[in-house]
């Protein structure tokens, strides 16, 4: 089965706070869901990020990729967060915050991914000065897609070369992939510009490992015969 993008469930942005929803979700079960956090603060963390009903019930939790990624020297940053196989009977995305903060959200799903080993080459890239905002990731794996997760200190990204913008809130977090494969042992670099100063998660998504080939021994009938 190939990697595919399957759709946005949007974004959200609200100042000083201590959570953050994403409401109504149109959930697919056997897909794989990236969440992308912005805080306005270098001391905040996420406390909590799960899919749930929308009351608290069923919930599961979110998993983080690599580590915050700060932008400039406000301490301003951004995280990238998965959850593979989600129930499709849940509808909201909530993040808990460990304190009260400008807080920016965006999730959208894929469909074909891993279960297990789901990423390989996860990194970052902190306080990038140099426009266009960039970071290269190597593959695994054939099939791969290259996902991330890009914010920058002021308003304006603008998908560029090798990246493909998925879903963006208040113009300044977005998350892009590569819109295509990537193969094995090959590096993939996407790029995007405006604003001023950037951090960056990024990792390659994998498909599902091959299953290992199998040998099989014809049976054989043999005879012994003995002297008379």
């Amino acid at each position: 089965m190939a990697i595919a993008f399957g759709a946005s469930h949007g974004g959200a942005v609200a100042g000083g706070a201590s959570s953050l929803s994403l409401t109504s979700l149109a959930i697919v079960s056997d897909s794989l869901i990236l969440c992308a956090i912005r805080y306005n603060s270098g001391s905040v963390t996420v406390s909590s990020l799960n899919l749930d009903d929308g009351f608290g019930g069923n919930a599961q939790a979110f998993t983080q990729i690599d580590t915050y990624a700060a932008l400039d020297s406000s301490n301003a940053r951004v995280s990238l967060w998965y959850l593979a196989n989600p129930n499709n009977a849940n509808t909201r995305i909530i993040v808990t915050n460990s304190g009260a903060t400008d807080t920016y959200m965006c999730a959208a799903h894929w469909t074909g991914a891993a279960t297990s080993d789901i990423f390989a080459d996860a990194s970052r890239v902190e306080n990038d000065t140099s426009e266009p905002w960039s970071i290269t990731n190597t593959s695994a794996r054939d099939g791969s897609w290259h996902v991330g997760t890009m914010s920058t200190g002021n308003a304006g990204l603008t998908p560029g070369t090798g990246s493909t913008q998925r879903v963006e809130q208040s113009d300044n977090l977005a998350l892009y992939d590569s819109n295509g494969t990537v193969a094995n042992t090959v590096t993939h670099t996407f790029e995007a510009s405006g604003g001023s100063n950037a951090g960056i998660v990024a990792a390659m998504m994998q498909v599902p490992a091959a299953a290992p080939a199998t040998t099989t021994t014809e049976g054989r009938d043999f005879m012994i015969m003995g002297a008379a």
